[in-house]
């Protein structure tokens, strides 16, 4: 997000000693705006294999991104949930509805 305004306040201060003058100044400039976001991001693979004969059964990738409030654990959640989906849509896994 860019910086949208500015303010700055000037302070200033002169001091005479005899036919010398010494002048400091302070300023501190304020920024309206101008905020940095993180949009987190990842790729992933995913690979399923049949433990009778070790062969790739079944491989998933995937790129995934969150907006300015996710974090890390979103996204991972967000291809974790999309995963399970697809395994579950695919017929490699059942969803057990028991008691």
């Amino acid at each position: 997000m860019p910086v949208t305004s500015t303010s700055t306040k000037t302070e200033g201060n002169v001091n005479v000693y005899g036919n010398n003058a010494k002048y400091k100044e302070k300023s501190k400039t304020t920024y309206q705006g101008g905020q940095t976001y993180s949009k987190p991001w990842a790729d992933y693979e995913a690979n399923l294999y049949d433990v009778s004969n070790g062969k790739m059964a079944w491989i998933a990738s995937a790129h995934t991104k969150g907006n300015a409030f996710a974090n890390f654990n979103t996204v991972m959640n967000s291809f974790c949930g999309e995963v399970v989906g697809k395994l579950i849509e695919d017929r490699l896994i059942k969803v057990f509805e028991g008691k």
